[in-house]
């Protein structure tokens, strides 16, 4: 069915309150060429969160380099949040038919908080393991917005070099991540306009409801390599390391719009009254990694006995993050 100036316009708020992007106020297209451009941008956002997800979910309590004596128990609780840089110039190359090319992306970092629960345990021979849970859970009371981000992890750490009088502590571990979710937007409304046909000129004004859904969900695996060095001076214990990391999966994002329930007024015979089929339009793309990220680490612990509080952050590239936490040792 063809479009005219003023339901592309909608579309073009309806992308910028949620999917968002630039567009030709002229230009008039068939749905076709709609629906590529929202496939295009979808892909360009599966792609960003796509680095965003990966990064959070790879994330680990990071803390001064000391495993768990034998059967020793911890407890700890972290809030984290991660920031990655957008790529605009990405942004820039999309090949749209309708909207307009070239501009800058909408955002240019995008942020995701979490918060997490750890517990781990020692093992004899300087090895301690340890298990996460959490990520971020979000709805409104009108199920307008759901996000979703799971993540579950297991670590297994090894003691390489104890300090004693001199010298520091040195750590290595191997860890595994799951990472899934998803973010949705919901709307729906009632509107009217004045509707000129495609290479018409009959003018009507017409009335109808509008459903619209925004979409991306991801699914990751994450594999972690990391070394890390503390040295404690009394309470305070300094602490700095590299993390490798590479995450597979796939995000996929996927907008639908769907006009319903129109009618028409012929604006200059009222008596002549009609109805329209429903228009519905759609577009989705996914992206697919390996994504490998090499992290410099740094942060500090505070010990006060059996309960510590840290803080740490991480480096990588586009990606960064940091967690303050708390942990109790039994």
């Amino acid at each position: 069915m063809a479009i005219i100036n003023r339901r592309i316009w909608f579309l073009a708020v309806l992308l910028v309150l949620g999917i968002t992007t630039g567009i030709c106020p002229q230009a008039k297209a068939e749905d076709s060429d709609l629906s590529h451009d929202i496939g295009l941008t979808m892909g360009w956002w599966s792609d960003q969160f796509a680095s965003l997800i990966s990064f959070c979910g790879s994330s680990e309590m990071n803390a001064s380099a000391k495993a768990l004596p034998v059967k020793g128990l911890e407890l700890g609780f972290s809030g984290n949040i991660a920031i990655t840089n957008t790529d605009a110039n990405a942004f820039k190359r999309l090949d749209y038919y309708v909207f307009e090319r070239g501009g800058n992306p909408p955002f240019t970092s995008l942020a995701l908080p979490s918060s997490f629960l750890y517990i781990k345990y020692g093992l004899p021979g300087g090895y301690d393991v340890g298990l996460k849970s959490g990520g971020l859970s979000l709805r409104t009371t009108d199920n307008s917005l759901l996000l979703s981000n799971n993540v579950t992890g297991a670590e297994l750490r090894m003691q390489l070099f104890e300090q004693k009088t001199d010298g520091f502590d040195f750590l290595g571990s191997i860890a595994v991540n799951s990472i899934s979710g998803k973010i949705e937007f919901n709307g729906s409304s009632s509107g009217s306009d004045v509707f000129t046909e495609f290479n018409g000129t009959t003018t009507y004004n017409r009335t109808y409801n509008s459903n619209n859904r925004i979409n991306v969900n991801w699914n990751f695996a994450s594999i972690n390599l990391k070394g890390i060095a503390s040295r404690r001076f009394s309470w305070f214990a300094p602490f700095a390391g590299l993390q490798a990391d590479i995450n597979m999966g796939k995000t996929n994002g996927e907008m639908s719009y769907a006009m319903t329930n129109i009618h028409l007024t012929q604006t200059d015979n009222p008596l002549n009254t009609r109805t329209a089929p429903n228009d519905e339009m759609s577009g989705a793309s996914s992206s697919s990694i390996p994504q490998v990220n090499l992290r410099i680490l740094y942060g500090f612990d505070l010990l006060f006995g059996d309960f510590k509080i840290w803080f740490s952050g991480e480096s990588a590239d586009i990606n960064a993050s940091a967690a303050l936490g708390l942990r109790y040792q039994f």
